[in-house]
């Protein structure tokens, strides 16, 4: 039987993220990982595998957060431009907070790797293609008339 975890891999993961989003994935070393989460090497090479399994499950935690922040309003079947206004107005004020200086993870990823690692850049290209429809299905239910 393996040994017990020491740590919460939700919380590793949201402070992993925090310093993959602040210095990029290469510049982002093992010993900012360790400092960044508390976490010993060999435990966060026990629990993700190596720094890119880490980071692709970071993506992975990202994605999840911000459709549960930002999309999840424009799901909803009642949905129209006011849901739509209030996102891009979150956005617009988010924008000026620390956090959201650091621009959007996802787009950060795709300017520093293109498409140099498939693996990576499958998870950018799923976020791109799993997001997109929340504003088109708006449209399509004819709830984003636009506004007097």
């Amino acid at each position: 039987m393996g040994r017990q975890l020491e740590f919460e891999p939700g919380e590793a993961l949201q402070k992993a993220m925090v310093a993959f989003w602040s210095k990029g994935y290469e510049r982002t070393s093992v010993s900012d990982l360790e400092n960044s989460t508390g976490i010993g090497r060999k435990s966060l090479y026990r629990m993700f595998e190596g720094k890119e399994q880490l980071f692709l499950a970071v993506l992975v935690n990202y994605q999840h957060l911000m459709a549960k922040q930002n999309l999840s309003a424009l799901m909803r079947a009642e949905a129209d431009v006011a849901d739509i206004q209030g996102l891009l107005d979150k956005l617009v004020s988010s924008a000026s907070t620390s956090e959201g200086s650091m621009g959007c993870l996802i787009c950060n990823t795709a300017v520093e790797f293109g498409r140099e690692n498939e693996a990576i850049a499958n998870h950018v290209e799923a976020f791109f293609y799993a997001n997109p429809p929340c504003a088109s299905q708006c449209s399509e239910r004819g709830n984003c008339q636009k506004a007097d």
